[in-house]
């Protein structure tokens, strides 16, 4: 199987026979598959498409998962809850252990160029797998730990991969592209029985509408730093057409916590937008007027109106509350991976002030990522999800710098949307609980990932805003 997988990695040199006997193996499989179910027929064909491309470019296999990823929970086929992000996943995690075990391919690798953060994410995951020893659910703990792996390895199979600019590009790309085919799932909802709809607020396919806008808003931070740093004015026209889109589906969400991390946003992107300051501000303050009037003039916004409420605050200081006292219960260790949901309907028999006892009977998650990390992993696992978190800061931090240094304005303001965009993200997990979620992982990888971008494109010289995109090896792994 590794053999295989090489030669597919390595098409000019020895894949042409790998080649024609996966194709026919492929064949035979389909045939077969869209006699009996034709649904995993096409997965199939939609597998070997991506298989073909991400075999010649792996970076490009990178980005289109990046884009499947947005739709992860509404294309789950009937057979086993299988997804086409699972299956891309497990591809890449495939052709990700071919360059691991190749030794000849001199890949950049996270366990080799930064141990201490490739100790530290694999740390996160071996704790999470031990919390099963204490955990009343062994079995939930053990499943949610696997959860866990996957955003983990995509953070080792990101920074192997994306190495270039062109693959910095792609990702980012494949980021906006993914966010507004979530906005449009969620436009045509609102005229259709498509799930793209909750309650009235878009949700464009996810479980929540604030984990749309939790995503939303960094698409539209990294377009807006794309178009700044970029002299293509096709990327310009795509990039200017795309934010109103994905600005007008993010109001739509209507959520609070989207609310709050835009503040965020906004301060950074002035604080931290370098030499395109002057323009930042004057969109910013112009964006701060025409919202003034539309909400003065036009209509009330809903979630500034109900933000403070007693109905919208009790249901969080409640969850908030049995989390706080599951962690001065378990400071150390925490109750288990995923064991939150199991352990906190007995805390509704203790004498809490609990408005909303009923959240608690019912098993509702935290709803603040790092509240629930600590009360599940305790604060080993809360230092360890923190500190990958900061090293993904400071890198898309220092590598915006680096590019500025060089002049190579495109990168340095894609670090820079990379940098504000993952803030933004990560203020909106305050109030949601979204460990799990790929496009977090993807966002921390990236920042991960970009200190090595930036070290070997100070090798040469930037290219020229019009030159072609520049070709890689197979596989996209070598510098």
């Amino acid at each position: 199987m590794t053999a295989v997988a090489t030669s597919l990695l390595r098409p000019r040199a020895h894949g042409r026979i790998g080649w024609v006997c996966l194709v026919v193996l492929a064949a035979v499989v389909i045939g077969v598959a869209a006699s009996t179910a034709p649904a995993l027929a096409f997965g199939a064909i939609g597998g070997v498409a991506f298989l073909v491309i991400t075999s010649r470019e792996v970076a490009s296999g990178v980005a289109l998962f990046t884009v499947l990823m947005f739709f992860d929970r509404t294309t789950a086929l009937q057979s086993g809850g299988v997804t086409p992000v699972k299956a891309a996943g497990a591809i890449l995690t495939l052709l990700w252990l071919v360059v691991v075990i190749d030794r000849r391919r001199r890949a950049p690798l996270l366990t080799a160029e930064r141990p201490l953060v490739a100790a530290a994410a694999a740390a996160l995951v071996a704790w999470a797998l031990l919390s099963s020893l204490w955990a009343q659910d062994a079995a939930h703990a053990i499943s949610t730990a696997f959860r866990l792996a996957q955003g983990v390895v995509l953070l080792f199979v990101v920074y192997t991969f994306v190495t270039r600019r062109s693959h910095v590009r792609a990702i980012v790309l494949a980021f906006i592209g993914g966010a507004l085919f979530a906005a449009f799932v969620g436009i045509l909802g609102k005229y259709s029985a498509n799930a793209g709809v909750n309650d009235g607020r878009l949700s464009g396919g996810f479980d929540d509408p604030n984990e749309l806008a939790a995503v939303l808003l960094p698409a539209i931070v990294f377009a807006v730093a794309w178009a700044a740093g970029t002299r293509r004015r096709v990327a310009r026209v795509f990039l200017a057409a795309s934010v109103p889109i994905m600005g007008i589906s993010f109001l739509r969400t209507d959520s609070q916590a989207g609310l709050v991390a835009l503040g965020v946003v906004l301060v950074l992107g002035v604080a931290f937008s370098g030499g395109a300051r002057r323009h930042v501000t004057v969109g910013v303050a112009f964006f701060l007027l025409a919202a003034t009037f539309y909400y003065t003039f036009v209509t009330q916004p809903v979630a500034l109106q109900t933000i403070t409420s007693d109905d919208n605050t009790s249901n969080r200081k409640t969850l908030w509350s049995v989390a706080g006292q599951m962690v001065e219960d378990h400071p150390v260790a925490g109750v288990g991976a995923g064991n939150f949901v199991v352990l906190e309907s007995s805390y509704a028999l203790e004498d809490m002030n609990l408005k909303r006892a009923d959240l608690v009977v019912e098993g509702e998650i935290v709803h603040n990522t790092y509240l629930e990390v600590f009360a599940e992993l305790g604060a080993a696992g809360l230092a360890l999800f923190l500190g990958l978190i900061a090293v993904s800061l400071r890198g898309s931090f220092r590598s915006a710098r680096a590019f500025a240094r060089t002049g190579d304005r495109e990168l340095e303001m894609l670090s820079r949307g990379v940098f504000i965009g993952t803030v933004g993200m990560l203020v909106a997990y305050v109030f949601a609980t979204n460990i799990y979620e790929k496009q977090l992982w993807l966002l921390i990888a990236l920042g991960v990932a970009l200190p090595s971008v930036a070290r070997l494109a100070s090798a040469a010289p930037a290219p020229p805003p019009t030159g072609r995109r520049r070709g890689g090896s197979a596989g996209g792994g070598s510098p």
